[in-house]
């Protein structure tokens, strides 16, 4: 999502292993998790290409819908900080149909939604998307398990994007909880690693 995914960025190698791609499996509906209250707390880890490190945590809540332009869409704020560097903070709204997973700035203009991903997401599948002025590269990597903090997530989505200025994520959907790890690559050599620390679903 960029799942809060873009600036959810994340690190922790170490936390998760990961087996060989395999085919998506059928059950797209799963993925991408979307109600008021859902909240995803995640272990932050910053890595520079001289290997010093910063720990740090991210969050991501879903406060509430909004509509707009003809949808319903869910305001989510995400936030990541970096002890003692001040928290870095922003929202945008999304929402899944059978098309895919779009998403919006609310500053944007009416008719500004891009598929962020689009369904059905296949092994192999690459479109293009816009980020801000830059057009980015993605692909759907395959199914894999993952192992955070002593759980198994299943059939996580892996799926990377590319950017012009060389910047790299990798980010793994698990069905039924979202975003459990995200790693950002900077043309710097910073390495940024998010791995999921709690899934606190919203109230019924």
């Amino acid at each position: 999502m960029r799942s809060f995914a873009l600036l959810t960025a994340a690190l922790a190698l170490t936390a998760a292993s990961c087996n060989r791609a395999a085919p998506m499996p059928a059950n797209q509906a799963d993925y991408f998790p979307l109600a008021v209250g859902h909240e995803w707390y995640m272990d932050a880890v910053k890595e520079s290409a001289a290997g010093q490190q910063w720990r740090g945590t991210a969050h991501r809540e879903i406060e509430k819908t909004v509509e707009r332009d003809g949808h319903t869409w869910f305001l989510t704020r995400i936030s990541i900080e970096f002890p003692p560097t001040a928290k870095s903070e922003y929202t945008k709204l999304v929402r899944k149909d059978l098309a895919g997973f779009h998403s919006l700035k609310e500053e944007d203009p009416p008719g500004s939604e891009q598929n962020e991903i689009p369904f059905p997401m296949t092994t192999g599948h690459h479109w293009e998307r816009t980020d801000g002025s830059d057009k980015t590269q993605d692909e759907v990597l395959g199914a894999e398990t993952l192992e955070i903090g002593g759980l198994v997530f299943t059939d996580c989505c892996h799926i990377r994007s590319r950017s012009p200025n060389g910047m790299v994520q990798e980010y793994w959907e698990a069905p039924k909880v979202g975003n459990v790890k995200s790693v950002i690559s900077l043309p710097s050599g910073t390495r940024v690693t998010m791995t999921l620390h709690e899934f606190k679903p919203g109230p019924e």
